[in-house]
Protein backbone atom coordinates (compact mmCIF):
# COMPACT_ATOMS: atom_id res chain seq x y z
CA UNK A 1 0.00 0.00 0.00
CA UNK A 2 1.48 3.37 -1.04
CA UNK A 3 2.28 5.85 1.77
CA UNK A 4 0.29 9.04 2.26
CA UNK A 5 1.86 12.08 0.60
CA UNK A 6 0.99 15.59 -0.51
CA UNK A 7 2.14 17.25 -3.71
CA UNK A 8 1.89 20.68 -5.28
CA UNK A 9 1.58 21.37 -9.00
CA UNK A 10 1.89 24.47 -11.15
CA UNK A 11 2.26 25.24 -14.85
CA UNK A 12 5.13 27.45 -16.02
CA UNK A 13 6.45 28.81 -19.31
CA UNK A 14 9.38 30.73 -20.74
CA UNK A 15 9.05 34.47 -20.13
CA UNK A 16 7.90 36.08 -23.38
CA UNK A 17 10.76 38.54 -23.90
CA UNK A 18 13.45 35.97 -23.09
CA UNK A 19 15.50 34.84 -26.11
CA UNK A 20 15.40 31.08 -26.61
CA UNK A 21 18.42 28.82 -26.25
CA UNK A 22 19.25 26.41 -29.06
CA UNK A 23 21.58 23.42 -28.83
CA UNK A 24 24.10 22.61 -31.54
CA UNK A 25 21.65 19.95 -32.74
CA UNK A 26 18.98 22.60 -33.25
CA UNK A 27 16.96 21.42 -30.25
CA UNK A 28 15.28 23.99 -27.99
CA UNK A 29 16.61 24.18 -24.43
CA UNK A 30 14.51 25.56 -21.54
CA UNK A 31 15.51 28.94 -20.06
CA UNK A 32 18.55 29.10 -17.80
CA UNK A 33 18.43 32.71 -16.62
CA UNK A 34 16.75 33.46 -13.32
CA UNK A 35 13.37 34.93 -14.21
CA UNK A 36 13.36 33.08 -17.52
CA UNK A 37 10.69 30.68 -16.26
CA UNK A 38 7.48 32.25 -14.99
CA UNK A 39 4.26 30.88 -13.54
CA UNK A 40 1.34 30.19 -15.85
CA UNK A 41 -1.00 29.05 -13.07
CA UNK A 42 -1.22 29.31 -9.30
CA UNK A 43 0.13 26.41 -7.26
CA UNK A 44 -2.45 23.72 -6.55
CA UNK A 45 -2.18 21.13 -3.80
CA UNK A 46 -3.26 17.49 -3.80
CA UNK A 47 -3.28 14.87 -1.05
CA UNK A 48 -2.93 11.15 -1.68
CA UNK A 49 -4.28 9.11 1.25
CA UNK A 50 -3.03 5.59 1.83
CA UNK A 51 -6.29 4.85 3.64
CA UNK A 52 -8.61 5.67 0.74
CA UNK A 53 -6.10 4.98 -2.03
CA UNK A 54 -7.25 8.19 -3.73
CA UNK A 55 -6.17 11.77 -4.43
CA UNK A 56 -8.18 14.78 -3.31
CA UNK A 57 -7.66 18.46 -4.16
CA UNK A 58 -6.66 20.87 -1.38
CA UNK A 59 -8.15 24.31 -0.88
CA UNK A 60 -5.72 27.17 -0.32
CA UNK A 61 -1.98 26.97 0.31
CA UNK A 62 0.07 23.93 1.26
CA UNK A 63 -0.68 23.28 4.96
CA UNK A 64 1.89 23.93 7.66
CA UNK A 65 3.78 20.98 9.10
CA UNK A 66 4.52 19.19 5.84
CA UNK A 67 8.00 17.65 5.41
CA UNK A 68 9.45 18.63 2.03
CA UNK A 69 10.67 15.58 0.11
CA UNK A 70 11.54 16.74 -3.41
CA UNK A 71 10.95 19.35 -6.11
CA UNK A 72 11.34 18.97 -9.85
CA UNK A 73 10.85 21.26 -12.85
CA UNK A 74 10.14 19.59 -16.19
CA UNK A 75 9.77 21.13 -19.65
CA UNK A 76 8.59 19.41 -22.82
CA UNK A 77 9.59 20.19 -26.40
CA UNK A 78 9.33 18.01 -29.50
CA UNK A 79 8.89 14.81 -27.54
CA UNK A 80 11.82 15.45 -25.17
CA UNK A 81 11.47 16.05 -21.42
CA UNK A 82 14.10 18.26 -19.72
CA UNK A 83 14.35 18.42 -15.92
CA UNK A 84 16.18 19.95 -12.95
CA UNK A 85 15.70 19.04 -9.26
CA UNK A 86 14.39 22.42 -8.07
CA UNK A 87 11.86 25.13 -8.94
CA UNK A 88 13.28 26.85 -12.02
CA UNK A 89 11.07 29.91 -11.46
CA UNK A 90 13.12 30.69 -8.33
CA UNK A 91 16.70 29.94 -9.36
CA UNK A 92 19.03 30.13 -12.33
CA UNK A 93 19.73 26.88 -14.15
CA UNK A 94 23.19 25.77 -15.25
CA UNK A 95 25.44 28.75 -15.98
CA UNK A 96 22.46 31.10 -15.77
CA UNK A 97 23.18 32.52 -19.22
CA UNK A 98 20.59 32.71 -21.96
CA UNK A 99 23.09 32.28 -24.79
CA UNK A 100 23.42 29.25 -27.03
CA UNK A 101 24.97 26.09 -25.68
CA UNK A 102 24.28 22.42 -25.22
CA UNK A 103 22.79 21.13 -21.98
CA UNK A 104 25.34 20.35 -19.31
CA UNK A 105 27.75 23.16 -20.24
CA UNK A 106 29.10 25.30 -17.42
CA UNK A 107 28.28 25.85 -13.77
CA UNK A 108 27.68 28.85 -11.54
CA UNK A 109 28.32 29.54 -7.87
CA UNK A 110 24.73 28.90 -6.78
CA UNK A 111 23.70 25.75 -4.95
CA UNK A 112 21.36 25.20 -7.90
CA UNK A 113 24.08 24.94 -10.52
CA UNK A 114 22.60 21.82 -12.13
CA UNK A 115 21.85 22.24 -15.81
CA UNK A 116 18.87 20.86 -17.67
CA UNK A 117 19.08 17.13 -18.29
CA UNK A 118 17.00 14.92 -20.49
CA UNK A 119 15.12 12.41 -18.40
CA UNK A 120 16.61 8.93 -18.58
CA UNK A 121 16.29 5.42 -17.21
CA UNK A 122 18.01 2.64 -15.31
CA UNK A 123 17.21 -0.99 -16.10
CA UNK A 124 16.78 -3.86 -13.65
CA UNK A 125 17.24 -7.08 -15.59
CA UNK A 126 16.12 -9.32 -12.73
CA UNK A 127 12.45 -8.30 -12.99
CA UNK A 128 12.64 -6.01 -16.06
CA UNK A 129 11.66 -2.95 -14.02
CA UNK A 130 12.62 0.48 -15.36
CA UNK A 131 13.59 3.34 -13.03
CA UNK A 132 12.93 6.83 -14.43
CA UNK A 133 14.84 9.84 -13.11
CA UNK A 134 16.53 13.08 -14.10
CA UNK A 135 19.63 11.15 -15.08
CA UNK A 136 20.35 7.54 -16.03
CA UNK A 137 22.36 5.30 -18.32
CA UNK A 138 19.53 4.37 -20.69
CA UNK A 139 17.44 6.44 -23.09
CA UNK A 140 14.53 3.99 -23.39
CA UNK A 141 12.28 1.89 -21.18
CA UNK A 142 13.43 -1.71 -20.87
CA UNK A 143 10.44 -3.77 -22.06
CA UNK A 144 6.77 -3.35 -22.90
CA UNK A 145 3.91 -5.66 -22.03
CA UNK A 146 0.81 -5.72 -24.25
CA UNK A 147 -1.37 -4.39 -21.40
CA UNK A 148 0.76 -1.38 -20.40
CA UNK A 149 -1.40 1.53 -21.57
CA UNK A 150 0.43 3.89 -19.18
CA UNK A 151 3.56 3.69 -21.32
CA UNK A 152 1.80 5.35 -24.26
CA UNK A 153 0.27 7.97 -21.97
CA UNK A 154 3.43 8.95 -20.08
CA UNK A 155 6.12 8.68 -22.74
CA UNK A 156 6.47 9.74 -26.39
CA UNK A 157 7.34 6.88 -28.73
CA UNK A 158 11.10 7.38 -28.78
CA UNK A 159 11.23 6.61 -25.03
CA UNK A 160 9.54 3.25 -25.64
CA UNK A 161 11.61 0.03 -25.83
CA UNK A 162 13.15 -1.07 -29.09
CA UNK A 163 10.73 -3.15 -31.15
CA UNK A 164 12.59 -6.34 -30.21
CA UNK A 165 11.46 -5.81 -26.59
CA UNK A 166 7.78 -5.18 -27.43
CA UNK A 167 5.38 -7.73 -26.00
CA UNK A 168 8.38 -9.67 -24.75
CA UNK A 169 6.75 -10.56 -21.44
CA UNK A 170 3.19 -11.10 -20.25
CA UNK A 171 3.55 -11.64 -16.48
CA UNK A 172 2.28 -8.56 -14.58
CA UNK A 173 5.11 -9.00 -12.05
CA UNK A 174 7.64 -8.00 -14.72
CA UNK A 175 8.23 -4.81 -16.66
CA UNK A 176 6.88 -2.08 -14.37
CA UNK A 177 7.99 1.49 -13.63
CA UNK A 178 9.47 3.01 -10.46
CA UNK A 179 11.63 6.07 -9.85
CA UNK A 180 11.49 9.78 -9.09
CA UNK A 181 7.99 10.31 -7.68
CA UNK A 182 7.80 14.01 -8.56
CA UNK A 183 8.89 13.25 -12.12
CA UNK A 184 6.27 10.53 -12.52
CA UNK A 185 3.59 12.94 -11.26
CA UNK A 186 4.85 15.56 -13.75
CA UNK A 187 4.63 13.01 -16.58
CA UNK A 188 1.01 12.34 -15.61
CA UNK A 189 0.36 16.09 -15.84
CA UNK A 190 2.01 16.26 -19.27
CA UNK A 191 -0.24 13.43 -20.46
CA UNK A 192 -3.32 15.66 -20.07
CA UNK A 193 -4.33 19.09 -21.34
CA UNK A 194 -3.93 21.89 -18.78
CA UNK A 195 -7.62 22.10 -17.92
CA UNK A 196 -7.97 18.43 -16.97
CA UNK A 197 -4.72 17.76 -15.09
CA UNK A 198 -6.58 17.48 -11.77
CA UNK A 199 -8.85 14.87 -13.30
CA UNK A 200 -5.79 12.97 -14.55
CA UNK A 201 -4.25 13.01 -11.06
CA UNK A 202 -7.44 11.69 -9.49
CA UNK A 203 -7.74 8.94 -12.11
CA UNK A 204 -4.10 7.85 -12.23
CA UNK A 205 -2.75 8.27 -8.70
CA UNK A 206 -4.67 5.52 -7.00
CA UNK A 207 -3.85 2.49 -4.90
CA UNK A 208 -6.49 -0.14 -5.45
CA UNK A 209 -4.62 -2.31 -2.96
CA UNK A 210 -6.19 -0.06 -0.32
CA UNK A 211 -9.43 -1.91 -1.05
CA UNK A 212 -8.06 -5.04 -2.70
CA UNK A 213 -5.38 -7.62 -2.03
CA UNK A 214 -4.18 -7.35 -5.64
CA UNK A 215 -1.37 -4.81 -6.26
CA UNK A 216 -2.31 -2.67 -9.22
CA UNK A 217 -0.28 0.53 -8.92
CA UNK A 218 -1.09 3.85 -10.60
CA UNK A 219 -3.59 3.63 -13.45
CA UNK A 220 -3.91 5.01 -17.01
CA UNK A 221 -6.55 7.68 -17.67
CA UNK A 222 -7.31 6.98 -21.36
CA UNK A 223 -7.22 10.65 -22.39
CA UNK A 224 -5.27 11.79 -25.46
CA UNK A 225 -1.69 12.35 -24.22
CA UNK A 226 -0.80 14.44 -27.27
CA UNK A 227 -3.17 17.13 -26.00
CA UNK A 228 -0.79 17.71 -23.10
CA UNK A 229 2.56 17.49 -24.88
CA UNK A 230 2.67 21.08 -26.01
CA UNK A 231 6.10 22.46 -26.94
CA UNK A 232 7.38 24.88 -24.30
CA UNK A 233 5.03 23.67 -21.59
CA UNK A 234 6.63 23.51 -18.15
CA UNK A 235 5.51 21.93 -14.88
CA UNK A 236 6.82 22.17 -11.31
CA UNK A 237 5.99 19.43 -8.81
CA UNK A 238 6.93 19.40 -5.11
CA UNK A 239 6.30 16.33 -2.96
CA UNK A 240 5.86 16.35 0.82
CA UNK A 241 5.55 13.75 3.54
CA UNK A 242 2.70 14.59 5.90
CA UNK A 243 3.17 12.82 9.26
CA UNK A 244 0.59 15.09 10.91
CA UNK A 245 -2.03 13.62 8.54
CA UNK A 246 -0.79 10.02 8.66
CA UNK A 247 1.86 8.92 11.16
CA UNK A 248 3.24 6.39 8.67
CA UNK A 249 4.02 9.15 6.14
CA UNK A 250 7.72 10.05 6.14
CA UNK A 251 10.56 10.96 3.80
CA UNK A 252 11.97 7.47 4.33
CA UNK A 253 8.65 5.92 3.31
CA UNK A 254 8.56 8.04 0.15
CA UNK A 255 12.15 7.05 -0.68
CA UNK A 256 11.16 3.40 -0.31
CA UNK A 257 8.00 3.88 -2.38
CA UNK A 258 9.99 5.57 -5.17
CA UNK A 259 12.48 2.69 -5.19
CA UNK A 260 9.74 0.07 -5.52
CA UNK A 261 9.76 -1.31 -1.97
CA UNK A 262 5.95 -0.94 -1.85
CA UNK A 263 5.56 -2.52 -5.27
CA UNK A 264 5.78 -0.99 -8.73
CA UNK A 265 4.43 2.53 -9.12
CA UNK A 266 3.09 1.43 -12.51
CA UNK A 267 2.70 -2.27 -13.28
Amino acid sequence: MAPTFLFSYKEIHQEGSMPSIWASTGAWIPPRMRGGSVNTTHTQGFLFSSHSGRVQSLLGDIPEGMDWFSTITVYHCQGIFYAVPFDATLYAVGNGRQDSGDIGEGENSSQHWQDWKRIAFRHNHSDYTTTVDIAGEQQRLLVRRPDQRWMHELFPLHYHPQEAAWNEITDVAFGGLVGNLGLIIALIAFSAAEGVVGQAFRTCIVDQAASSAYPSGFQPHQMDPEAGRRDGRGIVISVFACPNVDSSSSKEALESFSAGAYGKIYY
